[in-house]
């Protein structure tokens, strides 16, 4: 999953830049040709001095993409006993899917999701 993730920053990168420069009236093939040979650290500067972008606070489903997760969750569960009128409690566990636009490059996401490694049993 993390080749994916950092594939899909490299094209969303390169698209940002793409459409700004087509959006200001480069035509396609000159948009082409200014990006062939860039880096990200030079496209990250082309959109800052040439359009005022800062491309890290572009929102993090257009870096990052989304990423479907099922996650574990417990439930309280209270119920009133009918012998004493007591709330009685109890817990539920059940997995859920979850939508996320976050890093799952570094070891942060693995860690706090090592159900996804098989580590732990969802």
């Amino acid at each position: 999953l993390s080749w994916r993730q950092v594939d899909c920053h490299i094209n969303n990168l390169y698209n940002t830049c793409y459409w700004s420069l087509v959006h200001d009236g480069e035509t396609p093939q000159k948009a082409n040709s200014i990006l062939g040979p860039t880096d990200s650290g030079s496209k990250n500067e082309l959109l800052f001095s040439r359009f005022g972008i800062n491309y890290n606070n572009v929102k993090e489903v257009y870096r990052k993409g989304s990423v479907i997760i099922r996650e574990k969750r417990v439930e309280k569960i209270v119920k009133i006993r009918k012998d004493t009128g007591e709330p009685a409690e109890s817990h539920k566990s059940r997995s859920v899917l979850s939508l996320l636009h976050c890093d799952i490059i570094g070891d942060a996401f693995w860690v706090s999701h090592p159900t996804l490694l098989g580590s732990e049993k969802v």
